[in-house]
């Protein structure tokens, strides 16, 4: 509970900093939660015709999440 409301804050915090459209949000973060399977349904249902920008979130979000945990897998080891 505390990760999805941290997720939730973040997300409609830097949304309301660059005005991004509530579509574009609620795909990115379905992208973040939910992965390639459900982020281009989400994106599709609120702007018909987008669900490729809903499929190309989920897998930036698969890229960029996969370097960012070898990342904080490195620094641990560091640490330890």
């Amino acid at each position: 509970f505390m990760i999805v409301s941290i997720h939730a804050a973040v997300m409609l915090g830097v949304a309301r900093l660059i005005r991004a459209p509530m579509f574009l949000v609620a795909a990115a973060s379905q992208a973040n939660i939910g992965g390639v399977a459900s982020a281009p349904i989400v994106a599709e249902i609120y702007q018909p015709g987008f669900a490729s920008i809903g499929l190309l979130l989920a897998i930036l979000g698969n890229i960029v999440g996969t370097a960012m945990g070898i990342l904080a897998g490195q620094l641990c080891r560091l640490v330890m």
